[in-house]
C-alpha cells in the first residue's frame, strides 16, 4: 500500500495520549491496555530472574543434602557396560556415559539396579556407588543440570505471565472490535432510516 505508514509511526500514532481527533474512545482504551501489559511483560523479567535464582539455590541445598546423606558402597556389575541405546547423543543435556546393572547390599539387604559404569566395565567388575539410608542408588544432580530447570522454570513463568498479558490484549481487541461494529451498524440502520 503506497499511502500506509510504517509499523512504528502507526504504534506512535495509537498512543493512548494521541491528539488525533479521529481516534475513537475504544482505540485509546486498547492502546492503553497494549502500553500496560508491555510495561507488566517487562516488569515480569526481574521476578522471574529471582524466582529462576531461588530455584537454583533451592536446588542446590537439595544436591548438598542427599550428597551428606549419601555413603559410597561397592557394586557388583552383573552385565558388561553399554551405552544406553535410547539415549540419542543430541538429546542429552549432559554425557550420561555407560551404564550397567549391578547388584550392592546396604545393611544386609540386597539391592539391584541400573548404575553408571566405566565405558570397558566387565560383568564381575566392582564399582563404588552412592546410595542413600535406605540403600537406594543416589542420582547426583550437579550445578548444569540445576541451571538448566531453574532457567527453564524462570522462563516458563516469564511465558506464563506474557501469555496471560497477550490474551489479555487479544480478548480485549474482540470484544472492542464486536462493540466498534455493533456502532456501524446502528449508524447504517440510522441512515438508511428515511427522514421525518
Amino acid at each position: 500500500m503506497a499511502g500506509r505508514a510504517p509499523g512504528p509511526v502507526r504504534w506512535w500514532r495509537l498512543q493512548p495520549c494521541s491528539r488525533n481527533p479521529l481516534m475513537r474512545r475504544t482505540d485509546r482504551v486498547e492502546s492503553a491496555l497494549v502500553a500496560l501489559v508491555v510495561v507488566l511483560v517487562l516488569l515480569w523479567v526481574p521476578v522471574c530472574a529471582v524466582v529462576g535464582t531461588e530455584t537454583f539455590a533451592s536446588l542446590q541445598q537439595q544436591s548438598r543434602t542427599l550428597q551428606a546423606q549419601s555413603r559410597p558402597v561397592p557394586a557388583v556389575l552383573l552385565i558388561d557396560a553399554v551405552s544406553d541405546p535410547q539415549d540419542e547423543p543430541a538429546m542429552r543435556i549432559i554425557d550420561t556415559g555407560t551404564a550397567s546393572w549391578a547388584r550392592w547390599t546396604v545393611d544386609g539387604r540386597e539391592h539391584t539396579g541400573q548404575v553408571p559404569a566405566p565405558p570397558q566395565a566387565r560383568s564381575g567388575d566392582t564399582v563404588t556407588i552412592e546410595v542413600g539410608p535406605d540403600g537406594d542408588l543416589r542420582e547426583a544432580h550437579g550445578s548444569t543440570e540445576n541451571a538448566v530447570l531453574a532457567v527453564s522454570a524462570a522462563c516458563g513463568l516469564w511465558a506464563a505471565g506474557a501469555a496471560t498479558g497477550a490474551a489479555a490484549v487479544t480478548g480485549t481487541h474482540r470484544l472492542l472490535v464486536r462493540s466498534r461494529l455493533r456502532g456501524w451498524d446502528q449508524a447504517w440502520e440510522k441512515f438508511a432510516q428515511p427522514p421525518r
